[in-house]
């Protein structure tokens, strides 16, 4: 799916996904630690950041869920941003290379998945969405259902509980 930004969005198949997972979860990672501050404290994003050295978890993600990428139209090997449905209702991840923040891409990434889930007859999206990524959905049509404080490691995290019915 193209844009009429400089990169594209593309759904990767499984086997794609779960041989990408090192770069994949590296965007993660630095999406994290470079955006993270904003929002947490240093001990926050410290545990949220090592989610991505759980291989497994990652590797079961994939070969689950349903990915998709971002790319640049220069460089179409070279991601700079994922999205992961998991549920398949649910998007479960929503990540953009540092370098590429605030350029649209994540707007794109959330716009690619709606047509496979209308296809599947899924009528809305939900999603867990950090104090950082909450804006981007909302610019996305996703509406807040509900503020939450969640668990995770030790750690406390606030988050909006989002949902968008699809048209």
């Amino acid at each position: 799916m193209a844009n009429s930004d400089p990169y594209v969005v593309r759904r990767l198949t499984r086997d794609a996904a779960i041989a990408q997972c090192d770069r994949l979860r590296t965007i993660y990672r630095d999406a994290v630690v470079v955006a993270g501050p904003r929002h947490y404290n240093a001990s926050q994003v410290a545990v949220w950041s090592e989610t991505a050295e759980q291989v497994d978890r990652w590797a079961t993600w994939f070969d689950e869920g349903v990915t998709w990428v971002a790319t640049t139209i220069d460089a179409p090997d070279l991601f700079i941003g994922e999205a992961l449905m998991w549920p398949a209702d649910h998007v479960h991840l929503l990540y953009v290379d540092p370098a590429f923040h605030r350029r649209g891409v994540g707007r794109a990434l959330l716009a690619a998945v709606e047509p496979d889930a209308r296809q599947a007859g899924i009528t809305a999206l939900t999603a867990d969405c950090s104090l950082h990524s909450h804006p981007v959905f909302a610019a996305s049509g996703y509406d807040v259902v509900e503020w939450e404080d969640s668990a995770h490691r030790g750690e406390v995290f606030r988050r909006a509980r989002m949902r968008k019915v699809l048209p």
